[in-house]
């Protein structure tokens, strides 16, 4: 009879090595989705653009990839997951800067827009 637990074990350090680099959660459905580092930073970008595009007033696509799946997750998978990628520790704090954008926020996009843009030392605090 063959040694599986040798193959086990193998197979085992091969799914750690490769989800060093994968985020693998479950929604508040129930549904295990999983996405890349890049998708990840891409869901972060993507989240940052609608904070500035509710300031300047803009409408967006709904989200699609990451974002939406992380839209769609409990609070307690975001903060298992800050342990990897620490902006997920302002999530909540982003989203509410993006569905409910402060006259603060709405007047500064404004008004870049209204001087040209220049947006330089500009820093978005996110708790």
């Amino acid at each position: 009879m063959p040694n599986y637990d040798g193959l086990d074990r193998r197979l085992q350090r091969l799914e750690q090595r490769q989800n060093l680099h994968a985020f693998t959660w479950r929604l508040e459905s129930g549904r295990q989705v999983s996405f890349d580092a890049i998708a990840m930073f891409d869901a972060y970008m993507d989240l940052c653009q609608r904070i500035y595009a509710a300031w300047a007033e803009e409408e967006l696509e709904p989200p699609t990839g990451a974002l939406a799946a992380l839209l769609e997750t409990a609070p307690e998978e975001h903060a298992r997951m800050a342990e990897r990628l620490s902006w997920l520790n302002s999530f909540d704090a982003m989203v509410e800067a993006w569905q409910n954008p402060t006259p603060e926020g709405v007047s500064f996009a404004l008004q870049g827009d209204n001087d040209g843009g220049d947006d330089e030392g500009v820093v978005l605090r996110f708790p």
